[in-house]
């Protein structure tokens, strides 16, 4: 055994596997939702109409009146 015995203590190599379990634990969470995202983005894309813009409404230009 090495110095700490069960109860381990604070620096001692017995915490490094679990710090590091927690670390690839959050990694792993971390790209399966960067992955759900892109999934998502790519799924909306691509059925998510015909992409033509709109025919009424949008930007119009403002005079410097409207501006106060």
């Amino acid at each position: 055994m090495w110095p700490g015995g069960e109860l381990g203590a604070p620096g001692v190599a017995r915490d490094a596997p679990s710090k590091l379990s927690s670390m690839f634990t959050m990694l792993r969470r971390a790209v399966f939702g960067a992955a759900i995202a892109a999934l998502t983005g790519a799924i909306l894309r691509i059925f998510g109409g015909d992409g033509a813009p709109p025919q009424r409404g949008g930007w119009r230009e403002l005079s410097p009146d409207e501006l106060d």
